[in-house]
């Protein structure tokens, strides 16, 4: 996944394959890993910028997480190597003294989405954040800028819901948990399809290669916790008919 979104963001093929070469053959020369998301307990790391505990010779970082299907999916972000203006010096020493394994995620400005959100629609639950740091590679990537709608925080709706009491609550449970088998093997199947589907178009900016890498993640959502998966119309052509009743359009 990482490797397609890379190519997707104007790094040359055969650059990325000469990286792979070069940390497989030594591993003093890998520059990318999987670390854990954090949030910023000192509240005073810049909105959009982040820490990677245990390093601080790295001025940016491309960050992405998986599922990572679409070019929007990993961005290039600012890292914090100096102490803060408006930090504490016991804070950014605390800091300093994290060992290496975890990035950290200043928080966002009022009104603002938090960063992780616009990385692959991730969060800070225990999700693992791929980051590479290699100079080269980063030179070369031809970032996705943020836009004011992305940062923009939803307005909650905060109007009361009414809820009515469904007496065959019960009824309709357990037929729902019974139909469970069938259904995951279902959406596993479209989970499959989705994935092969978007890698095999060469253009991950390509409209059709995007719907089928929502879909894909939305199936992988309708799994854990149901809902349809979006998927225009004349995709469904590519889908078998028994599971268009999950499709939605």
């Amino acid at each position: 996944m990482y490797q397609r979104v890379l190519q997707g963001l104007g790094i040359p093929k055969d650059i990325l394959k000469q990286y792979i070469r070069q940390y497989q053959k030594n591993a003093e020369n890998l520059c990318h890993t999987h670390v854990i998301g954090m949030s910023d307990p000192t509240n005073k790391l810049p909105p959009n910028s982040v820490f990677l505990t245990g390093i601080l010779e790295i001025d940016r970082l491309f960050v992405s997480r998986s599922p990572c299907m679409e070019a929007e999916d990993g961005h290039v972000v600012k890292v914090v190597q100096t102490k803060p203006t408006e930090m504490r010096d016991d804070e950014w020493e605390w800091l300093q003294s994290l060992t290496f394994g975890a990035i950290i995620f200043g928080n966002p400005r009022p009104g603002d989405r938090p960063l992780p959100e616009l990385i692959a629609d991730g969060d800070l639950d225990g999700d693992l954040y791929f980051v590479l740091w290699h100079k080269t590679l980063l030179s070369l990537i031809q970032p996705v800028s943020f836009t004011n709608d992305e940062l923009l925080a939803p307005i909650k709706d905060d109007t009361a819901k009414e809820k009515q009491y469904d007496p065959h609550w019960f009824d309709k449970t357990q037929r729902f948990i019974s139909r469970i088998p069938h259904l995951h093997a279902d959406i596993d199947q479209l989970i499959g399809m989705t994935y092969k589907a978007s890698e095999a178009i060469d253009d991950i900016r390509d409209s059709d290669s995007t719907s089928f890498a929502r879909a894909y993640k939305q199936a992988l959502d309708a799994k854990k916790h149901g809902g349809s998966i979006f998927l225009p119309e004349h995709l469904w052509e590519t889908v078998p008919n028994k599971l268009h009743k999950h499709l939605a359009k």
